[in-house]
């Protein structure tokens, strides 16, 4: 593991607790839309619905992310990035330190351009709820097992 990677791995392990939290309300996100958007589950309808899909904790959880600290928004989105090449298999991840490398370049990029916190804000929360959950537990499971 380069330093660069060691680095990453302790902002992951000093903002561990934020980012727990986060996850539990991404998880209360997915509860939402399982209960009040069930619709947007179902595999056997042929249409598409005519339901926006509103998601009151996804919305509340974007409006927190716009005044959040740019760095935590960057970890995030580099873990959340990282999460979805795993989960999708878009590349060829073969450990917790690979994945930390590749989450580690993507907050590298992230914190050199440093877009705005409303606009990582949205990319947070424009994806459903069922994936932003899939793609930080994974990220959660590979750095945890990092920083062992």
């Amino acid at each position: 593991m380069n330093d660069k990677t060691r680095g990453f791995c302790l902002q992951y392990a000093l903002r561990r607790t934020e980012i727990l939290r986060i996850a539990d309300r991404f998880a209360d996100a997915l509860d939402e839309d399982r209960t009040q958007n069930a619709d947007m589950f179902d595999t056997a309808r042929t249409a598409f619905s005519a339901s926006r899909h509103p998601n009151a904790t996804m919305r509340a959880l974007e409006e927190e992310f716009r005044t959040a600290d740019e760095t935590l928004l960057c970890l995030l989105v580099a873990l959340c990035d990282a999460g979805m090449e795993l989960v999708l298999a878009l590349s060829p991840i073969s450990s917790p330190t690979a994945f930390a490398e590749m989450a580690s370049d993507i907050f590298d990029r992230l914190e050199q351009e440093r877009q705005p916190s409303p606009r990582m804000a949205q990319k947070l929360t424009e994806i459903k709820a069922e994936h932003a959950v899939r793609r930080l537990n994974a990220a959660i499971t590979q750095m945890n097992q990092c920083i062992k």
